[in-house]
């Protein structure tokens, strides 16, 4: 008993040595910010492996990726791997730390990304600085993450995980400009101007298409009635050939400023495009005299209309402002884009182009991408641009052509418009392209006024009028004397927006759009036997009427379910120019993974 006691009293020492070094590894392992050396102050370069995960290969190819990243743009990337970190820290509270610490990106530029590794905790984290939010928002960083990182972590596989990463996040970063001393020269590729040129080349012709075209009279008789649902068939040809011309000037037009920007700044490349055609539909407007239309409409307007815009703009202008705070800087250039091109879009420019109209659809836009960003905040920071998907997915030049195709093709119809106004001398609500013979006698006819056709039109035709359906054009031979129904030609334009004659259908006693249609259930259809509703036909002008039953279909049994998911994100800042190495500061963002 003695012996043992003397034993144990002996081996105490001994197990406690035994117990200190299996315990070591947590004490000396489980580390604190301050005890994770900064590879630049230590080797010049920008990887500290204290897990000893990456191969010397692997490690000298990271510092050559990151060093050739700074020498293009100046963004900095450091990767740190730690055994395990100290239980006082979250792994996103020891990378925050850690990135302030070291001060990465440059001081007025915020443009570093800590890219850490936690192998004893599973974990991996991404801090950004402010400077890279924008481009690097927390969404985006977690596909990254999920996409190239977590896979091969799983398998502990960290040395080609934190090479797949880095690239990655290399390719994402390389692009931007964050100090414009160093920002590669912007070059327009010889595709580009071959493409540019054909386009050019055809846009001429299919003018001049248009132009003779329009000077080839139109043969008709008097007492003739025609009937017209937006043009005849030859003035489709002329504004067919007139859009098309305009497209390709478009495109001639749009396609190298697009492609220009999209290498010196991505998120203003569509930007560039609708500026171009903002200029070209102002300069129109200005030569069609629509702009003064406008603007004298506005002047002439009541009271309350002028009262309603005064009180709008400043409501909205502050809403606006609201919304660029909260939303990614990066995303305001295409907001711009997409809220003009919205206010050039629309058929009637009376509508398209008035200030309300203006404010309208660049609120509109704003508060499709707040809600958007507040629901769907993961899948929109993958895609920090309209023009992002395209360029990760197709590259720079077959991006920016297909932005300068849709810029061209939503751009010609409005400069079509007034490009016809100004060079075609089409008058205001008026259709007629091309010059109008009299077929017997050979000569050309004239316009009447229009309380001159109010004197030849029938009840109907004056009913289809008064309820919006109808506007009529008379046209005669100058010096006739007494204008009578015989010896005029009437041109009728359905006056159509969306739906023909806004819904009404043409009486077959009148001939005109002047019949109203109502419908009312009889039977409420149910997923096992159809319903029944009746139709009442009747004319606004005689006594036309008709009624009758027509089968509703039985309901389908479907379902749906929605969900969003709601992300707290973070708000981006623009990247600012100048600065030296080390001062860059973290803005919270990036995003952490456990594998």
């Amino acid at each position: 008993m003695i012996y043992r006691q003397h034993l144990l009293k002996a081996l105490f020492p001994l197990i406690l040595i035994i117990l200190g070094l299996i315990l070591q590894p947590s004490w000396s392992y489980a580390l604190t910010p301050d005890q994770v050396p900064n590879p630049y102050q230590t080797s010049n370069n920008w990887v500290t492996d204290l897990a000893n995960v990456i191969d010397s290969p692997t490690e000298r190819q990271l510092n050559q990726m990151i060093s050739d990243l700074e020498g293009t743009n100046g963004a900095e990337i450091v990767i740190v791997t730690v055994p395990q970190i100290n239980q006082d820290f979250t792994p996103k509270q020891f990378t925050t730390e850690l990135f302030n610490r070291w001060g990465i990106g440059k001081a007025d530029q915020d443009n570093g990304i800590l890219f850490l590794t936690s192998v004893g905790d599973r974990a991996v984290e991404i801090e950004t600085g402010y400077g890279m939010e924008g481009i690097l928002p927390d969404g985006r960083v977690g596909r990254i993450l999920d996409t190239h990182v977590v896979p091969y972590f799983r398998n502990d596989d960290f040395n080609n995980g934190i090479l797949a990463g880095t690239q990655a996040l290399i390719q994402v970063v390389q692009d931007e400009t964050f100090d414009f001393t160093l920002s590669p020269v912007s070059y327009v590729p010889n595709l580009l101007w071959i493409l540019s040129g054909i386009a050019a080349f055809f846009a001429y012709p299919f003018y001049q298409f248009s132009r003779k075209k329009s000077q080839e009279p139109l043969f008709v008789n008097l007492g003739d009635y025609t009937k017209i649902t937006g043009f005849e068939a030859r003035e489709k040809l002329i504004y067919l050939g007139l859009r098309v011309s305009v497209f390709f000037l478009l495109f001639t037009l749009t396609a190298i400023p697009v492609i220009l920007t999209l290498y010196a700044a991505p998120n203003l490349a569509l930007l560039s495009g609708v500026t171009i055609l903002l200029l070209l539909f102002l300069f129109l407007l200005y030569k069609s005299n629509t702009l003064s239309q406008i603007l004298e409409t506005l002047k002439t307007s009541d009271s309350s209309t002028r009262s309603m815009i005064v009180i709008f703009c400043p409501i909205g202008a502050a809403i606006v402002i609201f919304l660029l705070l909260y939303l990614d800087w990066h995303l305001i250039g295409d907001i711009l884009a997409v809220s003009l091109l919205g206010m050039l879009i629309p058929r009637y420019q009376r509508i398209s182009t008035s200030i309300p109209i203006i404010f309208l659809a660049i609120f509109g836009s704003l508060s499709f991408f707040f809600i958007w960003t507040m629901y769907y905040d993961e899948v929109w920071g993958y895609v920090p641009t309209l023009l992002g998907a395209l360029t990760e997915g197709l590259g720079r030049i077959s991006s920016a052509i297909l932005a300068s195709l849709a810029i061209s093709g939503l751009g010609c119809f409005p400069l079509a418009r007034n490009l016809l106004k100004w060079q075609f001398n089409m008058e205001k609500e008026r259709h007629i392209l091309i010059p109008i013979y009299d077929a017997e006698s050979q000569v050309p006819m004239e316009r009447l006024e229009d309380e001159t056709v109010q004197l030849i039109l029938t009840e109907h035709q004056k009913v289809a009028q008064d309820l919006g359906n109808m506007k009529f054009e008379g046209w005669c031979i100058p010096g006739e004397g007494t204008v009578a129904r015989e010896n005029v030609y009437l041109k009728g334009y359905v006056q159509s927006k969306g739906w023909v004659g806004y819904g009404y259908l043409e009486c077959p006693v009148g001939q005109e759009l002047t019949v109203s249609k109502k419908s009312k259930q009889l039977k409420r259809p149910t997923e096992t036997s159809t319903g029944l509703r009746r139709i009442t036909e009747s004319c606004q002008c005689c006594d036309y009427l008709k009624e009758y039953d027509e089968v509703i279909p039985r309901l389908s049994s479907s379902s749906s379910s929605s969900s969003g998911r709601r992300s707290s994100g973070s708000t981006g800042r623009s990247s600012r120019s100048g600065g030296s190495r080390g001062g860059g500061r973290s803005g919270g963002g990036g995003a952490g993974r456990r594998f």
